[in-house]
């Protein structure tokens, strides 16, 4: 269960991935709090990981809502891409519902404003901001700040915030995040997750994982549709006004 007002040892977000969840700290991914993702290498399993995260947030609205008790859990996700590099038919494949995810793609120095909008807005379950795909130098001190400002401002709401980085990208200032989880590419078919920090110090070795643990045989892959500009406006318009259709 999570929710607004839940106890904190009920605000976990469970991926539905038995092998994934037993290798994460509270079997889950906790709701407010701020999560960075880092890739080391070529790795594309930490995109794999956000989005299966999505996935099993907006399962968990349905569950909710078909029993009932829905408005806990927003059906939502958001998925901030300054670079462009998300793919449509992979995020349609790991069985996301487009119709609930929100993609954003700002200005590199608007992401953290975009961030702390969604995020105010209590927009989506689960925030995913992807800067491992940019090439640009990154503040170092900025970053540390805009994490900083997420994890105050997701501290009390019913949100995931996923941090995708890449290793060599914060290397001198390590990020105030709540847990860093690390992906490393070992093979064509697997990869290693390991707990590289976590807030109450439970970190782990890295543990060997294939890639198909993120298939969804029966996922069908369709186009990403257009974010309705009323939604973007109603929540948040200024920030996110670089929203924008992928294909």
């Amino acid at each position: 269960m999570s929710a607004r007002g839940a106890e904190p040892s009920e605000r976990v977000l469970s991926l539905d991935l038995p092998a994934i969840d037993a290798a994460l700290p509270l079997q889950g991914l906790p709701y407010g709090s701020v999560t960075e993702l880092q890739v080391r290498g070529t790795s594309g399993a930490a995109t794999s990981f956000a989005l299966c995260a999505c996935r099993a947030a907006q399962q968990q609205a349905a569950s909710a809502s078909s029993a009932g008790t829905g408005g806990a859990v927003s059906p939502w996700c958001a998925f901030i891409d300054p670079a462009a590099t998300l793919y449509a038919p992979g995020v349609a494949r790991l069985g996301v519902d487009l119709d609930h995810l929100l993609v954003v793609r700002p200005e590199l120095e608007a992401v953290g404003r975009a961030a702390i909008r969604i995020v105010e807005a209590n927009l989506a379950s689960v925030l995913v901001i992807d800067l491992s795909g940019v090439e640009l130098s990154l503040d170092e001190h900025v970053w540390e700040r805009n994490v900083r400002r997420l994890a105050l401002a997701v501290k009390s709401a019913a949100t995931s915030i996923l941090l995708l980085t890449r290793s060599e990208q914060f290397q001198t200032l390590p990020l105030p995040t709540s847990m860093r989880l690390e992906f490393t590419r070992r093979s064509s078919e697997s990869f290693e997750l390991r707990v590289a920090k976590e807030r109450t110090g439970r970190i782990s070795p890295p543990r060997s994982l294939p890639y198909s643990i993120f298939d969804l045989a029966a996922a069908r892959v369709e186009p990403l549709p257009a974010v309705s500009a009323r939604v973007v406006s109603a929540h948040a318009a200024p920030a996110l006004a670089a929203v924008r259709r992928v294909s």
